[in-house]
């Protein structure tokens, strides 16, 4: 077992990268080329918010990260809504319908029955595993039986498909700070079957596992205080992993210095906490359900995040889309998240200026 024990994603990436670099095994994979790690690892995150990948030649898409994520909140199966932030996404990954199989949003929020003699036991007459270990936690913060699934034999093992769930399951584990009885904190170990470093580890994973942890820990009236990240096979494509290794990394950590992150989840109560997370996740449905239908506003939608962060986050991007350039960096004033509006204008700018090597 390799444990990578980080304050963020900017420090994890380049510990991986080396990790594979100096020990890592090259094998062939039903994919291609792959270097691996000798033994699962194990990146355990003590600031899970700071989610955003700054590295210049990684140069990870940020609105396809947030945009995925909130794609995910809304329990989305349908990969062609995601083809505006990359062209072939449904093509590369869903059916012949765009339906991906492995969607996470949708495994978390409709894709397991709960029976109909145990919906009894709880108010939320649902399949939706994130309101229900939301409602679980917030009765009981420390149960132990707060387990998210994404894996389902019925529907995996065997089968033919172009996208499998690489992440299976997530625990919940949640306490009462000491000292403070009210403020409630949650940690969450994420179990990944087959882990791409590049891409998943340290890319989309982190931002859309984060993004859904911090919901569910507001649903239970606390807060993601850590974020464990169990990858069993832990491995990069020999093809990007070759020019991304000799890059070098940054020198700083731009959460250090100048970009911050703004809250999903808002409130200093329990209660506050929780109906705060619900109004993202009905926000993430209503925003989903109206992107590609309606003229996308602030005023369209009831909580923080969505108003002050993903509405502008969106506007940016089509402008950007319709060859708005000034426009859509201009745009990124109104971004509340520095984080994110820091990454979006970087990745903009490598664009204009031609430099993404």
């Amino acid at each position: 077992m390799h444990i990578i024990s980080v304050r963020n994603v900017n420090q994890a990436y380049p510990q991986g990268m080396r990790l594979l670099k100096e020990t890592g095994e090259y094998r062939n994979s039903r994919a291609g080329q792959v270097v691996v790690a000798r033994g699962p690892v194990m990146t355990e995150y003590s600031s899970p918010l700071e989610r955003v990948l700054f590295d210049q030649y990684r140069d990870a898409n940020p609105f396809f990260h947030l945009m995925e994520s909130v794609w995910m909140l809304a329990g989305s199966a349908d990969g062609r809504w995601l083809d505006r932030y990359v062209k072939d996404f449904s093509t590369r990954y869903g059916e012949s319908n765009g339906r991906i199989h492995g969607a996470y949003g949708y495994r978390w929020r409709d894709h397991f029955l709960v029976p109909l003699e145990r919906q009894n036991d709880i108010t939320i007459d649902s399949n939706d595993q994130l309101s229900i270990i939301g409602e679980m936690m917030f009765n009981d913060i420390t149960t132990r039986r707060a387990v998210l699934s994404m894996w389902d034999a019925d529907s995996d093992l065997g089968a033919d498909v172009r996208d499998m769930p690489c992440n299976t399951h997530v625990y919940f584990r949640g306490d009462v700070i000491p000292g403070f009885d009210e403020v409630r904190s949650v940690e969450m170990t994420v179990c990944n079957r087959s882990n791409d470093m590049i891409w998943g580890a340290y890319g989309a994973n982190v931002v859309h596992m984060s993004v859904m942890g911090e919901v569910v820990a507001g649903l239970a009236g606390g807060h993601l205080t850590k974020y464990y990240q169990f990858s069993n096979n832990f491995h990069a494509y020999t093809d990007i992993f070759s020019k991304l290794s000799v890059k070098p990394v940054l020198s700083s950590d731009p959460y250090d210095r100048r970009v911050a992150v703004y809250p999903i989840v808002t409130g200093n109560t329990p209660a506050l906490r929780r109906s705060s997370a619900q109004a993202v996740l009905d926000d993430a449905v209503h925003f989903v359900a109206l992107r590609d239908n309606s003229t996308i506003v602030s005023d369209l939608f009831g909580s923080d995040w969505f108003r002050n962060v993903v509405v502008p986050m969106h506007i940016a991007h089509e402008q950007w889309r319709n060859s708005m350039r000034d426009a859509a960096i201009h745009r990124l004033n109104d971004v509340a998240a520095t984080d994110w509006a820091e990454a979006a204008r970087l990745w903009m700018r490598r664009r204009m200026e031609g430099v993404l090597s």
